[in-house]
């Protein structure tokens, strides 16, 4: 489809970094909305590289929800 909702959810007790192979947004405009204890709520836009691949960093307790604009 057109529309694209991914969310991310960090259980643990530590900050944690992950690299998601998202290939159906390559080269499409996302936004991303974190939270997390540690880190201030925020909302950012970015285009998805050819590669597909998409950074997360995840706060303690904390998640992101990434959907297509």
């Amino acid at each position: 489809g057109k529309s694209w909702y991914v969310a991310a959810i960090n259980g643990e007790g530590k900050p944690k970094e992950l690299t998601v192979s998202l290939p159906m947004l390559s080269g499409k405009k996302i936004g991303i909305i974190k939270d997390g204890e540690g880190q201030d709520s925020a909302y950012a836009d970015e285009i998805v590289g050819k590669d597909g691949l998409v950074k997360l960093k995840l706060g303690l307790n904390g998640g992101s929800v990434l959907f297509t604009l």
